[in-house]
């Protein structure tokens, strides 16, 4: 009987670690985002699409660029992993910043390089096990310096190699700027 006692012990508590970690790792409904709230995507743009905003400004005779790198209509992303490129005859890179749509510090991890001209490799990545960020925003912000008054067709975009995923870890399929997918 004691045995008996002990080993419905023991495949209760292995029941409850299991319903524990199943809810804490996004598989029950308590971590699942509520997409009831999320916000309908805009005319003419797809659910998980990526955009890259271009904006012009001057301060005396410098010519500055601000590139922004947003999501539009996402649900559940959680991480994203790329790289910037940019033509660096035309553009001196100045920085880049980390938007808020995934989260702020410190439960959003954001990496990125700066030390190979051309291009600027960045991951973004939400710390805690939690559900992934829905609707839009902003992912993160690059600026440069204009070189040249004759700017090639293309001066920023989005290298082909991207890496998209929902807090489940699953690959999360893109529209990509210029509207093709991967």
């Amino acid at each position: 009987m004691t045995l008996t006692l002990r080993r419905l012990c023991g495949i209760g508590a292995v029941f409850a670690i299991f319903l524990l970690l199943y809810t804490a790792c996004g598989r029950g409904n308590g971590s699942q985002p509520d997409p009831s709230g999320m916000d309908l995507p805009p005319p003419g743009v797809d659910a998980n699409t990526l955009t890259l905003a271009e904006d012009f400004s001057t301060e005396g005779e410098a010519s500055k660029l601000t590139v922004t790198l947003a999501a539009e209509s996402f649900f559940d992303l959680y991480q994203i992993a790329g790289a910037l490129a940019y033509d660096a005859d035309s553009l001196e890179f100045t920085g880049v910043s980390q938007g808020s749509f995934l989260g702020d510090p410190p439960e959003v991890i954001f990496f990125c390089r700066t030390d190979e001209p051309g291009r600027i490799p960045f991951a973004l990545t939400r710390r805690s096990i939690s559900a992934g960020a829905m609707g839009r925003g902003v992912l993160l912000r690059a600026q440069f310096r204009v070189l040249t008054n004759r700017l090639p067709v293309r001066l920023v975009w989005l290298e082909e190699r991207l890496t998209v995923r929902d807090s489940l870890r699953h690959d999360i399929r893109v529209t990509r700027p210029g509207g093709e997918e991967r």
